[in-house]
C-alpha cells in the first residue's frame, strides 16, 4: 500500500475572514528513558506498513541539524484561555544551525501586517541543542469571549491571513545587521541538498522549562511541526513532533488529521515526560529518498479544509481544541504558572 501524501503542495484560500489573533488590543525536561523507540504510523482504516526505526535521541525525535536554523514547532501557552485571562505566551522550539541564531520572530504570512511583528526571547535550551523561544501577548480580559463556541481559529504558514516564525542566523560569527542570514521559517517543508551539520550549541541558557505551564481540566497541544523541517534528498523519514499538556487525567491518543479528508490520520506516540509535565508524542513519517525532490513545500496547521491539525483524546474521553486552534470560556487554573 502507499503511503498517503502527507503535505499538499498548494496552498488552501482561508474561508471566511475571522477575527485572528489581531483582536488583542495591546502588542506585545526530565529525562525518563534513553532506550531505542520504535515509531509507528497508523492509518484510520488501515495500517501503514512502516519499518520500525530506532532513535537514540534525548526527546524521542529526529533532532538533525542543517546549516542555517530550522523551527521545529510553534504554538501558544496556555492553548486554552480563560476568560480572565490577559495573556498567553507565542513558543517556538527552535534548531540552530552551524551558527548562532540572531533572532526569531512572529508575524503574519504573505502580505501580512508589517506592524504586526514580535521578538522573540531566547528561554531555554534542550540537552539536544534546541532552543525554546517565547513572547508575551497581552489582551483584555474576555476578549476571546465572543468567538462561536469559543473556538479562536488559528492558522499556521507563510501565506495570506496566517502566522509564521521567521529566525535569522549570525553569518561567519558577526551578526549582519537587522536582518541576519534566514532560516527556514515554520511552517515550511523544504527538500533538497541539505546535508547534516553539527548545531550551534548555546550554553547559556538551561534546560529547566520557564514557559507558562497552566494547566486546565481538559488537555492542550500546545506546540506541533515537523522535525526536520529542512530535509536532505537522501532522507528517508521525518518526524511528526508535539508538545502537550494533560488535563486532569492522562492522555489517551494523539493523532494527526487532515481537514476534508477523513481516511487520513496517523497516531503519534508518546516519548517524553519533560520536567514541567508536559509531553512530547512522536509519529515517524517514512517515505522512499527523493521523493519530494527539491521542493519546498508550503505545510498549513489549521482546521480549515486540507489543513493539517493534531487532536487529543485523554482517558476520560474527552477531546482537545484542535491545534493551532485555541479556545476560550471558564477554564480556571488547575495550578500555578
Amino acid at each position: 500500500m502507499s503511503l498517503p501524501i502527507l503535505f499538499s503542495k498548494t496552498l488552501t484560500p482561508i474561508a471566511t475572514a475571522l477575527v485572528t489573533l489581531a483582536v488583542c488590543n495591546t502588542p506585545v525536561l526530565a529525562d525518563t528513558s534513553t532506550a531505542p523507540y520504535i515509531l509507528k504510523a497508523v492509518n484510520y482504516t488501515t495500517a501503514i506498513p512502516v519499518t520500525p526505526q530506532p532513535y537514540l535521541m534525548p526527546y524521542g525525535y529526529n533532532d538533525t541539524a542543517r546549516a542555517k536554523s530550522q523551527v521545529v514547532m510553534a504554538g501558544i501557552s496556555p492553548s486554552v484561555i480563560d476568560e480572565n485571562d490577559t495573556s498567553f505566551e507565542i513558543l517556538a522550539l527552535v534548531r540552530p544551525g552551524a551558527t548562532a541564531l540572531q533572532n526569531v520572530t512572529f508575524g503574519q504570512g504573505q502580505n501580512g501586517n508589517p506592524l504586526f511583528n514580535y521578538t522573540l526571547k531566547h528561554i531555554n535550551t534542550l540537552k539536544n541543542g534546541d532552543q525554546f523561544w517565547k513572547a508575551t501577548y497581552e489582551f483584555q480580559a474576555g476578549a476571546f469571549n465572543g468567538f462561536n463556541k469559543g473556538i479562536v481559529p488559528i492558522r499556521w504558514g507563510t501565506g495570506k491571513d496566517q502566522f509564521t516564525i521567521q529566525t535569522a542566523d549570525i553569518s561567519s560569527g558577526v551578526t549582519t545587521g537587522g536582518n541576519g542570514v534566514p532560516g527556514n521559517p515554520f511552517p515550511l517543508l523544504s527538500f533538497g541538498n541539505f546535508p547534516s551539520k553539527t548545531a550551534f550549541l548555546d550554553t547559556t541558557k538551561n534546560d529547566i522549562l520557564s514557559y507558562n505551564k497552566t494547566k486546565r481540566v481538559v488537555p492542550q497541544i500546545l506546540m506541533a511541526g515537523v522535525s526536520p523541517a529542512v530535509v536532505d534528498i537522501t532522507d528517508t523519514s521525518f518526524d511528526v513532533v508535539t508538545i502537550l499538556r494533560p488535563g486532569l487525567v492522562p492522555v489517551q491518543d494523539v493523532i494527526l488529521k487532515q481537514s476534508g479528508n477523513n481516511l487520513f490520520g496517523i497516531n503519534l506516540e508518546k516519548k517524553k515526560v519533560l520536567n514541567n509535565g508536559d509531553e512530547v508524542w512522536v509519529a515517524n513519517f517514512p517515505f522512499a529518498a527523493g521523493t519530494y525532490g527539491t521542493t519546498t513545500i508550503p505545510v498549513v496547521w489549521g482546521t480549515s479544509n486540507d489543513d493539517y491539525s493534531l487532536q487529543i483524546t485523554d482517558v476520560a474521553q474527552q477531546s482537545s481544541t484542535a491545534y493551532p486552534d485555541l479556545r476560550a470560556g471558564v477554564f480556571a487554573a488547575q495550578d500555578k504558572k
